[in-house]
């Protein structure tokens, strides 16, 4: 392992293939991103100057709080270990899949994701609703992935 000012610990395996052991706040290349409009995108795809949804779709009057502006992270061919939280909304179910330190929206305030638990519950992005934790889990994904916006916000995976 060696130290990587910019992701934390990594192992070299080839130019292509670094397996990331640190927990930096990304997501995955697939992780599904809502966009202003209310579509979705693979976050593999977003690119700079794109509006993404902010906040919650029923909170949508500012575009550029959703602006993405700058990269925190964009590597493809980083292996990371994530925190995937599987739950279920009145609207929609589905599962986040984020850094385990990456904060999400709790009843309890913002926490990160390796902290959530069961039973707890998440604000869905769709309509702000609380969305129940069906289960957590451990899971390597590829792609670290973290676009900052004006507001600080995403929805990713339906989840704020």
């Amino acid at each position: 392992f060696q130290k990587s000012a910019l992701t934390g610990y990594e192992a070299i395996f080839d130019a292509d293939t670094r397996v990331l052991v640190d927990r930096d706040a990304c997501f995955p290349a697939s992780a599904a991103v809502t966009m202003h409009d209310g579509s979705t995108k693979l976050m593999a795809d977003i690119t700079l100057g794109e509006k993404l949804a902010a906040g919650t779709l029923l909170n949508q009057n500012n575009e550029i709080d959703g602006l993405a502006y700058f990269w925190g992270h964009r590597d493809s061919g980083a292996l990371s270990q994530f925190v995937r939280l599987a739950y279920h909304c009145k609207s929609h179910s589905g599962a986040l899949v984020v850094s385990p330190s990456h904060y999400v929206y709790t009843t309890t305030g913002l926490v990160a994701a390796a902290y959530v638990r069961k039973g707890d519950h998440m604000q869905s992005g769709t309509d702000g609703s609380l969305c129940v934790v069906d289960g957590t889990s451990l899971t390597w994904a590829r792609g670290l992935y973290n676009p900052h916006t004006f507001s600080g916000e995403l929805i990713v995976d339906g989840i704020r």
